[in-house]
């Protein structure tokens, strides 16, 4: 990457409807605090979605099933114990790499409540 920059999300982003991006999810106060805090302090270690990022080139946009199977992501520890405890089901997900390999990733949630991302909601 030339100087160092990162990447950029499609714009394509904000025409998604019906989805619950993470950042607004995460700017609740205590609520961000303490779910960042508990993955950092163990859930990253067990995401099974977490190390099949770097296989991606930088600048993908993904659903998180496309990586890791729905039936196989819900038999783990990490959705059980932590994506479920949040309220987090399904996800649209773009990751880059920036200088010197550091991950980024954004996420756009949903509930089991909502359906799930299907491509006319990325249209």
């Amino acid at each position: 990457m030339a100087g160092g920059a990162w990447p950029s999300p499609d714009s394509g982003w904000r025409n998604l409807r019906g989805a619950d991006p993470l950042w607004r999810w995460q700017h609740h106060g205590r609520l961000r605090s303490r779910c960042l805090q508990l993955y950092e302090i163990h859930y990253h270690r067990i995401d099974p979605i977490r190390p099949l990022l770097r296989r991606l080139p930088s600048g993908s946009a993904f659903d998180d099933r496309m990586l890791v199977p729905g039936r196989d992501l819900e038999r783990t520890e990490f959705y059980n114990d932590f994506l479920s405890r949040w309220g987090m089901h399904g996800a649209l997900s773009w990751h880059s790499e920036g200088p010197e390999r550091q991950m980024a990733t954004l996420k756009i949630v949903r509930s089991r409540r909502q359906p799930p991302f299907g491509d006319e909601r990325c249209a």
